[in-house]
């Protein structure tokens, strides 16, 4: 199996409802990949990707409902980045094995998420 590559538009089980606290993301969801990768890593950083517009400008980034995986207009938000196992968190949506890569964020929205990222940690 592959692993994710920065950029991908993944599909990843967040914590359960019942178990979370206010403010964690919760359930299956889209994520975007926002680290680059190593085929050794057991581990990836994402970006948690929702239908719900938080309307927080300046931690979101609007991705058009156009892109591989999304069924409608989203954002991906960056106040929420986490680290998930890729063998206990990244999931199959469906039967086939590759089927957790929903698709590929395109390059300019990828540009926009590194420098939101930049300004949220202020590097």
């Amino acid at each position: 199996m592959s692993f994710p590559e920065h950029g991908d538009l993944i599909h990843v089980d967040f914590t359960p409802s019942n178990d979370s606290e206010p403010g964690e993301f919760e359930d299956p969801h889209p994520a975007v990949v926002v680290q680059y990768t190593k085929s050794d890593d057991r581990a990836v950083v994402v970006a948690p990707v929702s239908s719900r517009d938080k309307q927080s400008r300046s931690r979101e980034v609007r991705l058009p409902g156009t892109v591989d995986g999304l069924d409608s207009d989203s954002v991906a938000i960056l106040n929420l980045i986490t680290t998930v196992s890729f063998e206990g968190r990244v999931r199959p949506k469906g039967d086939d094995s590759g089927s957790w890569r929903l698709g590929k964020v395109p390059p300019r929205k990828m540009e926009e998420i590194q420098e939101k990222l930049e300004l949220l940690f202020r590097i």
